[in-house]
């Protein structure tokens, strides 16, 4: 039993310095928060109408018998704009406590585009998610495949109010590969990169991809909890001490 601890202590070492080594190569993205703080940020991505709910609902499951508002789980939902049919699911997610991300019109390589048509996804998916009507500042912006370059980065500068670096994670996410995609693997998989100032990344977007991270969550939420994690938004995360 010591030892299976110790291993699961070195692995989660290993990753956090691959974590910091890259995050020192391509400074332009957001992988983690460097901190002693036993705080982490959970981001969910590709996220639209279909299935959100039902993530929103696993983090409830969870939140409801915390008595103290610091412990609850507060996440980043990455949305893409052309997944969404109205604008009610984000009033939702505002309304459990979330924040909101943008992650583009559509599920694709952002960094193939050319800088203007680039420039002009990014402005029009902020507007769809920044409206009158809900009121909250965007901060992040997700690119597609964790990809980007240097003139997306000069279109993400000159939005207001946005982070001038790329939100990516701790992680490359795998658990949208049809070989590996199940809950006992992605739960494994998540597992190994849990250290101070991490950025998890799970996926919604459609039923299936939905079903894994519900399954996902309603076992990890409890392990982080365990662990004395605090799981709060991108921002907050970056924000802290």
């Amino acid at each position: 039993m010591v030892v299976r601890y110790q291993t699961k202590v070195m692995v989660n070492l290993i990753t956090q310095n691959l974590v910091t080594l890259v995050s020192k190569i391509f400074s332009s993205g957001v992988f983690y928060k460097k901190t002693l703080s036993k705080i982490i940020s959970l981001t969910i991505d590709d996220v639209g109408d279909t299935g959100t709910i039902q993530i929103l609902d696993a983090i409830d499951r969870f939140n409801h018998n915390l008595l103290k508002d610091r412990d609850r789980i507060r996440a980043t939902f990455f949305v893409i704009s052309d997944k969404l049919r109205d604008s009610l699911i984000l009033d939702e997610i505002l309304k459990r406590g979330h924040e909101i991300g943008n992650h583009g019109e559509q599920d694709h390589f952002h960094v193939v585009l050319s800088p203007n048509k680039f420039a002009t996804e990014i402005e029009r998916t902020h507007q769809i998610l920044s409206s009158n009507r809900i009121k909250h500042k965007i901060k992040w912006f997700r690119p597609g495949r964790a990809l980007y370059n240097k003139s997306m980065l000069q279109s993400l500068k000159e939005l207001t109010g946005y982070y001038d670096r790329f939100a990516l994670a701790s992680m490359l996410p795998l658990d949208t590969l049809p070989i590996i995609k199940n809950p006992s693997f992605t739960l494994k998989y998540v597992s190994k990169f849990i250290f101070p100032g991490s950025i998890l990344l799970l996926h919604g977007g459609d039923t299936e991809r939905t079903a894994n991270t519900v399954a996902v969550l309603d076992k990890l939420l409890p392990q982080l909890r365990e662990k004395e994690y605090q799981v709060v938004t991108l921002s907050e995360l970056w924000e802290s001490n």
